[in-house]
């Protein structure tokens, strides 16, 4: 009698995100969205010159909203690939991530995992 051996299991690959793009333009058209809203508010000139500080505002939400954004772009990259490493990436992405090095080196490993 010959007992039946399970099949060993394939290792899981890394799946194509669905959605991949969706998170990056979904930023994008946000960032455009307030910009325009914060030139259109400063460009009024019933208001005067006291609204710069709005623009200021808006362009510094801008540049922090897109650094985040490319900043974070390996761990993002992980996650929807969805890698079995991808918090060890994350973490790797936040401490050493500040340096170019860091950074290619956090995408490299996001793109070749």
């Amino acid at each position: 009698m010959t007992v039946p051996y399970p099949k060993p299991k394939s290792k899981a690959k890394a799946q194509k995100p669905e959605h991949a793009g969706a998170w990056i333009a979904a930023g994008v058209l946000l960032t455009v969205l307030c910009t325009g809203i914060g030139v259109a508010i400063s460009s009024q000139s019933v208001y005067g010159p006291h609204d710069l500080p709005i623009l200021a505002a808006v362009f510094t939400f801008d540049l922090v909203f897109v650094g985040g954004l490319v900043y974070l772009l390996p761990s993002i990259i992980a996650f929807q690939r969805r890698l079995q490493r991808r918090r060890s990436l994350l973490v790797t992405n936040i401490l050493l991530g500040i340096t170019v090095i860091g950074w290619v080196g956090c995408l490299f490993w996001s793109l070749t995992a």
